[in-house]
């Protein structure tokens, strides 16, 4: 009987989603049409004919999700049912991941969670803006994380290579595999790599393949903007330095931190560096910054920094972040980073003890990995 009040919450949540995807029908998905045309090539196997087109950016898995959506019942359908799936989804990560880290259910965080998506998805966010990898992928690299926690590389390379499959930026999830030894993360890099060389080599083989092609419009604002070195646009090779750099700072985050914050907060940060350098800010650019604080929030010890810092940002200064300059955007990101920097270690549960030493002051450290003061943990 306890349950039925959540329960209602939650399906209030849920209908409200469908509201306002109905009403906001007409507005959203500026890419669909596009990315179902791409998706019904591959269904018909016309797969020469998928990428020939430059600006189709999606990975294969996002295309064909287009595609079933087109023929389940297109815009409408993906606006009045991906809502309320995503507020759903929300609420099922957050149970997923406490019940994973062995965190005591809070429903009052599930519901929590749920609101959050269903404000962020209303303001224009990953479903309405045609690009549901926003969400997923920051939840496959938190997968990606808690894999190599628990000395599994070879899942976790298979995370990554699925982030890949929905967009090519998904291979940026890759200092999480840093989290584990050398050998792991070596593994976890080649099963990443033949993964991602499988989904896409058939496209290249079977006719031209154009994506590299591509050039991103420079907005005024933009760092690319101010630089003033790209005024006819973005080309690949800039985006592969900016990718670069942003992988670089998720792997200072790794070696700064190998505990349960350096799964979320890593991605954080590679995704605060890629909008900080890029071209353009689209609203759904920043949902996978809304879905990692969110993970940093709700798997948190009540009254830690994250809970106190990223949550009133989350709640008050995202929303309004791909409105305002973009420096200013990340100087905001910084305040939670920052809070989780300078705090002592997150001690590690026991379902990632098992294999792996642990500093007494519960800072992680994977089998292998030479380190004064450490001690092995049952």
């Amino acid at each position: 009987m306890r349950s039925r009040p959540y329960l209602v919450a939650l399906a209030a949540l849920a209908g409200l989603g469908a509201l306002v995807g109905w009403v906001s029908r007409d507005d959203g998905l500026p890419d669909f049409r596009l990315f179902a045309a791409a998706g019904h090539a591959i269904l018909s196997g016309r797969w020469g004919q998928v990428y020939d087109d430059p600006t189709v950016q999606a990975g294969p898995f996002a295309l064909l999700l287009a595609a079933l959506c087109d023929r389940l019942g297109g815009v409408t359908f993906v606006c009045m049912v991906g809502i309320p799936l995503a507020t759903l989804a929300a609420a099922l990560a957050t149970r997923l991941l406490r019940h994973g880290l062995r965190r005591p259910r809070s429903r009052g965080l599930e519901l929590a969670a749920a609101a959050v998506t269903l404000a962020w998805e209303s303001a224009l966010g990953a479903v309405l803006g045609g690009h549901v990898a926003q969400g997923l992928i920051p939840m496959l690299w938190v997968g990606t994380g808690l894999a190599v926690l628990r000395r599994r590389p070879q899942l976790a390379g298979w995370l990554l290579a699925l982030s890949t499959g929905f967009e090519v930026w998904g291979a940026l999830g890759v200092p999480l595999l840093l989290l584990g030894t050398r050998r792991d993360a070596v593994r976890g890099l080649a099963v990443t790599t033949a993964g991602a060389v499988a989904l896409y080599l058939p496209f290249t083989l079977a006719g031209p393949f154009r994506m590299f092609d591509y050039q991103w419009v420079v907005t005024p604002g933009s760092l690319p903007a101010r630089v003033g070195l790209f005024g006819d646009g973005l080309p690949w090779w800039a985006r592969c330095a900016q990718a670069a750099l942003a992988v670089g700072a998720g792997a200072l985050v790794v070696r700064f931190r190998r505990d349960w914050d350096a799964v979320w907060l890593a991605p954080l940060v590679v995704v605060a560096v890629r909008l900080a350098l890029d071209p353009q800010a689209f609203t759904y650019y920043w949902t996978p910054l809304v879905a990692l604080g969110l993970a940093g929030v709700l798997t948190a010890p009540s009254g830690s920094p994250p809970t106190r810092v990223v949550l009133p940002v989350l709640l008050v200064g995202w929303p309004f972040l791909p409105v305002a300059d973009g420096w200013v955007g990340l100087l905001v990101v910084t305040m939670p980073i920052a809070a989780v920097l300078t705090r002592p270690g997150a001690p590690v549960t026991r379902a990632f003890q098992a294999g792996n030493d642990c500093h007494s002051s519960g800072r992680f450290r994977p089998v292998g990995v030479a380190h004064s003061g450490l001690r092995r943990s049952g």
